[in-house]
């Protein structure tokens, strides 16, 4: 007995909830690394994520060059190497936030298309609700945006697909951890697919 409460008291507690984050993390990037991705077989990932790595690896380098110059400017070798330590280990959990949103890219089975973004489930689309599907092009770059019944899922070059649903879906807004999480309702979904033409076949087929 006791020991279920302290196992509950322990699952609760922030610092046991980050470092199983932070582990989950990493089993991520460890996951990207080998090149899994997480879909059901035989999904049709709609788009490939880790093509946008121009950031991440611009925000790496500078991190490099800082934590060089941090080095050069400390004389104690223990503070040097724990700062050392410290900068390389944020470098690595960085990249494995890249990796979770890379791994889990949204994607289309024969019943329903899945959206999703940075390892979070936005919302599940069943086919036979589709009303209209295309090519459309757009130039919102917003990573996860929604205007009136509209959800945005831009990339830096854009969207180039959009779904008209005859049934609303329910999308959360996007959040910093401390804010209150927002839902709306849309009737629209503007994304960037990989491969339109061959995204908007399977979802035809589909709807039959």
């Amino acid at each position: 007995m006791a020991m279920n409460v302290l196992v509950k008291v322990l699952a609760t507690h922030p610092a046991v909830r980050l470092l199983v984050k932070e582990l989950r993390l990493l089993s991520d990037l460890v996951r990207w690394i080998r090149g899994h991705i997480l879909v059901p077989q035989g999904a049709l990932v709609v788009s490939r994520q880790g093509r946008e790595l121009t950031l991440p690896i611009a925000i790496t380098v500078a991190s490099a060059i800082e934590i060089v110059v941090i080095e050069l400017m400390l004389t104690n070798p223990k503070l040097r190497l724990i700062l050392f330590l410290l900068s390389v280990y944020g470098v690595i959990i960085f990249w494995a936030y890249v990796a979770q949103h890379c791994i889990r890219p949204s994607y289309l089975t024969q019943q329903e298309c899945v959206l999703r973004q940075g390892g979070i489930l936005l919302g599940t689309i069943p086919l036979n609700t589709i009303i209209w599907c295309g090519y459309v092009r757009g130039h919102d770059d917003q990573r996860r945006g929604i205007v009136d019944t509209r959800l945005n899922l831009g990339t830096s070059e854009g969207t180039n697909f959009l779904l008209r649903l005859n049934t609303p879906i329910r999308v959360p807004h996007e959040r910093w951890w401390w804010n209150k999480q927002r839902w709306s309702f849309v009737t629209e979904v503007a994304l960037w697919a990989d491969q339109p033409r061959e995204l908007r076949e399977h979802m035809m087929r589909g709807r039959e």
